[in-house]
């Protein structure tokens, strides 16, 4: 399990799940979000020009080589293309 902070109170956790990950938006100890999604999906969706992944309460949108997280539509944080990236590659 690897985790990266989104601000002072928001916290992205991703999680290996069978061939799969679940990323998962946590506020202390309470899920606010959350998405199982196939690796190769996430790695398409950074190296290619599609600027959004996902639709409903958890979505990804890529914004000046970053990868801005939103929850029921409202942006919660940014993380640098590159430090997701890594994330992804080491699970």
């Amino acid at each position: 399990m690897k985790s990266i902070s989104l601000n002072e109170n928001l916290t992205l956790v991703i999680e290996p799940v069978e061939n799969k990950i679940r990323l998962v938006v946590v506020k202390a100890d309470n899920e606010l979000a959350c998405r199982i999604e196939r690796v190769s999906k996430l790695k398409a969706f950074l190296a290619g020009n599609d600027q959004m992944l996902f639709k409903g309460r958890l979505q990804l949108v890529k914004l000046d080589g970053e990868v801005e997280i939103i929850v029921n539509k409202i942006s919660i944080g940014r993380i640098a293309l590159n430090s997701f990236s890594q994330l992804l590659s080491n699970i």
